[in-house]
């Protein structure tokens, strides 16, 4: 494995709580995973998650920074019915950091 094993831990973990059954199959890894190259080029594009912001004018760092971390939360409990630590895992966070995000942003745990 080309990273850390942080990084693989994560992997794994979040393998774990996708998968539909008690094996984990190459579905359950995210593509970069399963197409390194895919991975390479992901890496070499300038464009990510902050393409869809206009920053001409201007932005307020912090409040994109909230607006993403909501929506990657909201996401992952979604995926995971609103189990709370499955989340957590998902987003690669310990679940008193993510208890702690939901009582900052408000964010109801359950779908």
């Amino acid at each position: 494995f080309p990273g850390n094993v942080r990084e693989l831990e994560n992997i794994i973990e979040r393998a774990v709580v996708i998968a539909a059954t008690d094996e984990i199959t190459v579905e359950c890894l995210r593509p970069e995973v399963r197409l390194p190259e895919l991975a390479q080029e992901r890496m070499n594009q300038a464009e990510g998650a902050s393409a869809d912001i206009d920053i001409t004018r201007g932005v307020n760092f912090y409040d994109e920074v909230k607006r993403f971390e909501i929506d990657l939360i909201r996401r992952a409990l979604e995926q995971t019915g609103g189990h709370q630590s499955r989340a957590a895992r998902l987003l690669g966070l310990n679940a008193t950091t993510l208890n702690s995000k939901l009582k900052t942003y408000q964010i109801k745990p359950r779908f």
